[in-house]
């Protein structure tokens, strides 16, 4: 049997300053920008410049949603 799981988010933002979207990179810019704030506001290695362990991604929300 192989198990299925999945997270259902709905996210609302509001920016606090322009945002720039750079045309062919808007969906990226984007997504980063969406990256950088959940790491920020929920990782506890923020400031890590490495690829994160799978231990680390098992107990970090933002990790295990990025880590894929």
């Amino acid at each position: 049997m192989t198990l299925l799981s999945f997270t259902h988010l709905h996210l609302a933002a509001r920016a606090t300053t322009d945002v720039l979207l750079d045309g062919h990179h808007a969906g990226n810019n984007l997504r980063n920008a969406l990256a950088n704030v959940m790491l920020h506001d929920t990782c506890p290695e923020t400031h890590r410049r490495a690829k994160p362990t799978p231990e680390h991604a098992a107990v970090c929300p933002a990790c295990w949603l990025l880590a894929s």
